[in-house]
């Protein structure tokens, strides 16, 4: 299908412009193509309908309004055409369960689908501060590589650390949570001087940062 911004227009200039087509087969194809141009518009109006009368009630307009441009007599008519518009929309949603054009089956769907949004939104923020308290550490972790006693292998994910940073996509954050886990499996394999309060400090933070529920910044 044309763009949705088009499909009006096209629609009238294949109808103008039919008589200018003198191959039958191609005259057929115009008037099919027509047919189901114009079968597309009619199934997916009345859900542009549905939605300027959600945005004129929400702004204020009073359903008795909003009836007479329903071609409606009553505001209980006007509503609950509205609901069930509103329950193709969200039947049309792709990958979505059928909804059943009643008030109540739509009004469980929206809270479904809000419920579901306020959960996703909750999880980017807990992602967010995920990867905030990652940086942190890993920056704090870097202060301090000089008093650490490295091996190899821990001198090698330290540097990988220092690589990823600063990080500013999801990958990269990934990345620096598998370095930060790798580099403190082996620090915590070698002795560290117990005299040196940023080191513990630090090895602290990041055994804490590797516990749900216990982050903490350094």
């Amino acid at each position: 299908m044309p763009p949705a911004t088009e499909l009006w227009g096209v629609l009238i200039y294949a109808e103008q412009h039919f008589g200018a087509l003198t191959d039958p087969a191609a005259r057929q194809a115009s008037g099919l193509k027509r047919t189901l141009l114009s079968e597309y518009m009619i199934q997916n109006l009345p859900i542009h309908q549905g939605r300027g009368a959600r945005d004129a009630h929400e702004a204020g307009a009073w359903w008795e309004t909003i009836a007479g441009y329903y071609a409606l007599e009553s505001a209980s008519g006007a509503y609950k055409k509205s609901r069930r518009q509103r329950a193709d929309e969200l039947s049309a949603q792709p990958g979505a369960t059928p909804v059943r054009r009643t008030t109540e089956a739509v009004a469980q769907a929206e809270a479904e689908i809000a419920a579901a949004a306020r959960a996703a939104r909750e999880r980017e923020q807990l992602e967010e501060v995920r990867h905030t308290v990652t940086a942190e550490v890993a920056r704090a972790l870097l202060a301090v590589r000089g008093e650490l006693n490295l091996d190899e292998e821990a001198a090698y994910w330290l540097e990988q650390i220092e690589k990823v940073l600063p990080c500013t996509t999801p990958l990269q954050y990934a990345s620096l949570a598998v370095y930060l886990s790798a580099a403190l499996r082996y620090l915590d394999q070698l002795a560290q001087p117990a005299d040196s309060a940023p080191v513990t400090r630090v090895l602290n933070s990041l055994r804490a940062w590797e516990k749900p529920g216990e982050q903490q910044s350094s």
